[in-house]
């Protein structure tokens, strides 16, 4: 697949949302806001997906449903071949999405550095998990 996407699974609560919506505000810095979207995850029932196109509007591609059978079966190896047919559906529409939104994926990269390394660059950032820029290849960045 040509260009690269940041696609973050989210689940329908504030603090999820919120920190997507942070993401978003530094996406846009970076020039990569519309290379970012979101997919819900663990959504248990309409008012989840509703709760979720309110506050994330068109950055939402797709949503997966809270499933127990899911979580054992990758805690067991299994993965995603258990998945049931209705987020199989679910996924391909995803990869569908994605497919038809392409981009320059050395730009892309470049500019996802930069993304990375001003979200790094935070004060609540640094004061919660250190120095985070070294996980980048600084040379890459500067392209």
């Amino acid at each position: 697949m040509n260009g690269l996407w940041q696609i973050w699974s989210r689940e329908p609560t504030p603090e999820s949302v919120n920190v997507f919506k942070q993401y978003i505000a530094l996406a846009e810095e970076a020039g990569v806001k519309d290379r970012l979207f979101a997919i819900g995850n663990k959504i248990m029932d309409k008012d989840d997906r509703i709760y979720l196109v309110d506050e994330i509007g068109d950055k939402l591609i797709g949503w997966l449903p809270h499933d127990a059978k899911l979580r054992k079966a990758r805690q067991q190896g299994r993965g995603l071949a258990t998945l049931p047919t209705r987020s199989k559906a679910e996924l391909a529409q995803i990869a569908e999405t994605i497919r038809q939104n392409r981009a320059d994926p050395d730009e892309q990269l470049r500019k996802l550095y930069l993304m990375h390394q001003r979200f790094a660059a935070q004060d609540f950032t640094m004061a919660k998990h250190g120095d985070l820029t070294s996980q980048i290849d600084r040379a890459k960045s500067t392209n």
